[in-house]
């Protein structure tokens, strides 16, 4: 009589999956500042290319590349939302591959600025440290403890200002 073995693994505690403790937020501050001038400007090569990938054959495989790059770049820089919670300072771009945050026990110093058409838009290292903005010239510059110093762009700085000042007061 054919049968079935049925063998049964029970996990030791040394096996068995540990438990993800996580720490529900309760958010003082969110803000979506939009990427207009960025999306807009990754349109056209977009469009350009997609159209030329389907009337130029020789080249099709290379447009489509060129449009899809230029596609992720305005979706990844579509928008930044920013979130202050009771002990993080969140940031994240368009739909939330692109994000960071930072413990607000770590921030020694922030104000109010403006950046130049020099400095940009986009994620890059300027001389006041790395630049997070999507549009505009108005920001907030951090330095932490550890001296690492960090410029987050919005079009609401003074709320998100009155939102930091809650949980890190000025000396």
């Amino acid at each position: 009589m054919a049968g079935t073995i049925a063998i049964f693994c029970i996990p030791t505690m040394s096996q068995a999956p540990k438990s993800v403790v996580q720490y529900h937020e309760n958010f003082s501050y969110t803000h979506t500042q939009r990427g207009k001038v960025i999306v807009i400007a990754m349109l056209l090569p977009m469009f350009v290319s997609f159209w030329g990938a389907f009337t130029i054959p020789s080249q099709h495989n290379t447009l489509l590349v060129v449009g899809s790059v230029a596609a992720v770049i305005a979706g990844l820089f579509s928008s930044l939302t920013v979130r202050v919670s009771d002990r993080f300072l969140h940031w994240q771009f368009g739909f939330g591959l692109i994000r960071k945050r930072v413990v607000l026990a770590q921030i020694q110093h922030y104000e109010i600025v403006r950046t130049t058409i020099i400095d940009g838009w986009g994620i890059h290292y300027t001389r006041r440290g790395w630049l997070y903005n999507v549009s505009g010239f108005d920001a907030i510059a951090f330095t932490l403890k550890d001296d690492k110093r960090f410029l987050l762009g919005s079009d609401d700085v003074q709320t998100l200002y009155k939102a930091l000042e809650k949980y890190i007061p000025k000396a």
